[in-house]
């Protein structure tokens, strides 16, 4: 994916995200409660691009929570997505990424 220099981890690993999201991890939460979709996109048997939007952006933009083939091209929604430390998102909505990628709340 790609890394993000944040001010509390350092170089750390990025993913984007709808920009309420990211509204809520810049307020240094912890746990906060989100419904969160995980929009993945493969090329040749590899998550190539990863999205994390809330259920908000999600339905605004009539998405839903997927793994597909990486499109030809993005659509616009994609452009409005913001990118944030994955490790504050964890810390913030209390979960993490799995290996698969899929964003998985902490019971």
């Amino acid at each position: 994916m790609g890394m993000i220099r944040c001010e509390t981890h350092g170089l750390t690993p990025l993913i984007m995200t709808s920009p309420d999201l990211a509204a809520l991890v810049k307020k240094r939460l912890r746990d906060a409660e989100a419904e969160i979709f995980s929009v993945l996109y493969v090329y040749l048997g590899t998550v190539a691009m990863a999205f994390y939007p809330s259920k908000d952006f999600a339905d605004a933009h009539s998405l839903r929570a997927c793994v597909g083939p990486l499109p030809d091209e993005l659509d616009e929604w994609s452009r409005e997505t913001v990118p944030c430390c994955a490790r504050c998102f964890e810390r913030a909505f209390g979960g993490e990424f799995g290996n698969d990628h899929q964003w998985r709340r902490a019971r």
